[in-house]
């Protein structure tokens, strides 16, 4: 199984894809890892990442060293790795955990978005149900997508 370490040197599998700008990267659970390897090899400055979990994290978040104005007040919290990607990024939990956003990820997504977050390209990471929930509630379909089931 690939694990954290493969990811963050580019090994995970991902079909090919091109960096684009002003492109919001979301995950879900299990599809940190795909996020990860994307993110590490197909950056680009005017993106953003949104991470939900509905279990523990496999990291120790930290407060966000980026502003991301249309990301609600209280989520402050990031994944480090991200930020030295230089990716702002913020964190969603579906109970109160300091830091993060309380709700899903998509939930979280929609207020970045009507915030004005301005993004013209989605990339999704996670099972086929989290993704084919994300483009129903945002209204979107992705530029990529990435099932990890």
């Amino acid at each position: 199984m690939m694990g954290l370490e493969q990811a963050i040197a580019g090994e995970f599998p991902i079909e090919p894809a091109q960096a684009r700008e002003h492109s919001l990267l979301i995950a879900e659970d299990r599809g940190l890892l795909g996020l990860l390897s994307y993110a590490k090899q197909y950056s680009a400055e005017s993106n953003y990442a949104l991470l939900g979990f509905t279990e523990t994290p496999p990291f120790q978040a930290m407060p966000a060293r980026f502003i991301f104005p249309e990301a609600p007040d209280e989520a402050i919290g990031a994944l480090p790795l991200l930020e030295d990607w230089q990716l702002p990024n913020r964190l969603a939990f579906d109970e109160f955990k300091p830091g993060y956003f309380e709700g899903s990820v998509i939930e979280l997504a929609q207020s970045c978005l009507k915030n004005g977050l301005h993004i013209e390209h989605f990339c999704l990471f996670g099972s086929k149900a989290f993704i084919d929930k994300t483009q129903q509630t945002l209204s979107i379909q992705a530029s990529y997508t990435q099932v990890i089931e």
